[in-house]
């Protein structure tokens, strides 16, 4: 496990969270600060998408998305799974993002 103290909170009172991925360094210290930025004005939204999500998706990191609702301006922002639920007799994957 490698440890950036480069990268901490804007509040020096918040908890510490510790992500257990399959990232190498370089990658781990690029989203960092892209997390951490953001969380300056992230928002949360529940999608629905027509296909299975499986664990495998997440092998080689965190699926991200670009959701198109204009009504709540998303901007083409990326946003990062952060949990899901799959219909697998429907074939939908219910997924909740933040960004």
């Amino acid at each position: 496990m490698k440890e950036d103290t480069a990268v901490k909170a804007r509040d020096n009172t918040a908890r510490e969270e510790e992500f257990s991925c399959n990232v190498d360094p370089t990658t781990a210290s690029q989203l960092g600060p892209l997390i951490l930025a953001q969380n300056n004005t992230a928002r949360i939204f529940t999608v629905s998408i027509d296909g299975v999500m499986t664990l495998e998706d997440f092998l080689t990191g965190v699926p991200r998305y670009i959701p198109v609702i204009p009504k709540y301006g998303t901007d083409g922002r990326t946003y990062r799974v952060l949990s899901f639920t799959t219909d697998l007799n429907k074939g939908i994957t219910t997924a909740k993002v933040h960004g």
